[in-house]
């Protein structure tokens, strides 16, 4: 009985090693797990986060096994690889990461390489042409949470951002106001910024991400943008949590005239706030002509 269940153990290793291929050490794998990945929205970050619903692979008493998550910095984004870890390595501080969501999606919400985890948004909707988890806009959109949300391929909008009662020194604004600006001219045209101590306004207008692919949306230039900041503002002010409210404000702009009183509006900012005397004064507005 030996003999022969060793001899078509041998023979199923041969007809199954091309679906096998050992890895760089010499392991052989025994299974494959596959999971949906989704873009980190983080400027400078870009790793492929993989939506697991549990990243436990033995949880009994003489052997516990889990997967997690090694982050390797990289020059221009960062990337990860899945490893395992066994018995008495599985620490406490990294267990807990391992329950079962909360949240009611089936997936775990990663949270990595000093990022936000990834919103429920990118999570619960199906992958976009672009590959970042969030919808393209392609037609008229309203949706409402504690506040409506309206969106419209290819017209400019005023969003409206404020912190949880924090005040930002200026080091954080330096932080929040470079976040703002670092897709103009790649996933929107940003025509109006400013941070303020406590709050931000941006004027743009998202780009379309491809022919008949439909336009970036809100949700996923501001939660790059917000998600970024708070992260990098928390370190520099040695704070956790969130930093501005979940919800923006936010709206569609109707008109040239409305246009113009907007961008006047944001550039005007710092003077009434008695920052500064002169709006070119201040370091953290950024402006185009008024017509955009």
């Amino acid at each position: 009985m030996r003999k022969w269940g060793a001899w078509i153990k041998k023979e199923a290793e041969k007809e199954l090693a091309e679906f096998y291929p050992k890895d760089p050490d010499g392991a052989t794998p025994i299974a494959y797990l596959w999971a949906r990945t989704i873009q980190c929205e983080g400027p400078g970050c870009g790793a492929e986060v993989p939506l697991i619903r549990s990243l436990w692979l033995a949880k009994k008493a003489n052997r516990s096994v889990a997967l997690q998550l090694v982050v390797e910095e990289r020059a221009t984004a960062a990337e990860h690889r899945l490893e395992t870890t066994e018995g008495h390595r599985l620490e406490a501080s990294a267990t807990k990461d391992l329950k079962d969501p909360a949240g009611g999606t089936g997936f775990q919400p990663v949270s990595f390489s000093g990022f936000q985890p990834v919103s429920s948004e990118a999570i619960s909707q199906p992958a976009s042409a672009g590959g970042t988890g969030f919808q393209p806009v392609t037609s008229f959109q309203s949706t409402r949470r504690n506040l409506p949300h309206l969106q419209d391929p290819g017209r400019a909008y005023h969003v409206t951002f404020r912190t949880l009662g924090v005040q930002l020194p200026l080091a954080a604004r330096q932080i929040a106001f470079d976040a703002c600006l670092f897709w103009n001219g790649k996933k929107c045209d940003v025509h109006a910024c400013v941070i303020m101590p406590d709050h931000g306004h941006l004027l743009f207008t998202p780009r379309e991400i491809a022919p008949e692919k439909g336009y970036h949306s809100l949700t996923e230039i501001l939660h790059s943008i917000k998600s970024f900041s708070a992260n990098q503002i928390n370190k520099i002010l040695g704070r956790s949590g969130p930093l501005w409210l979940d919800e923006s404000y936010d709206r569609i702009i109707r008109d040239e005239k409305d246009f113009a009183e907007k961008w006047n509006y944001i550039c005007g900012n710092p003077v009434r706030g008695g920052l500064v005397e002169f709006p070119e004064e201040y370091p953290f507005l950024y402006s185009t002509s008024a017509l955009g």
